[in-house]
């Protein structure tokens, strides 16, 4: 079991990823002391806006990995239009 304890809340999670989702946050298993059988963190205010701060960043890095750039597409679709007003232009 993991457990955060903060100034106004204890949150608690039977796996890492199960307590990062209740959290909004993201949080490493080195971050945790063991007690006993369970994994105890105690959080300020200021570290857990840090850890949730933290999960936005990774998302943001995340979500720009997979994003589309459109610019070699438009010049694409530029040349091909150029070319063909050269065609007819020459053409005609």
């Amino acid at each position: 079991m993991y457990i955060v304890i903060t100034e106004n809340h204890v949150y608690t999670g039977k796996s890492l990823t199960l307590l990062n989702r209740s959290m909004g946050a993201q949080m490493d298993e080195d971050e945790f002391k063991q007690v006993g059988a369970d994994s105890v963190a105690i959080l300020t205010a200021k570290d857990l806006d840090f850890v949730q701060d933290k999960r936005k960043l990774s998302s943001i890095m995340f979500g720009n990995f997979f994003k589309k750039d459109t610019l070699p597409r438009n010049l694409m679709i530029f040349n091909i239009i150029l070319t063909f007003i050269m065609f007819v232009r020459i053409g005609g």
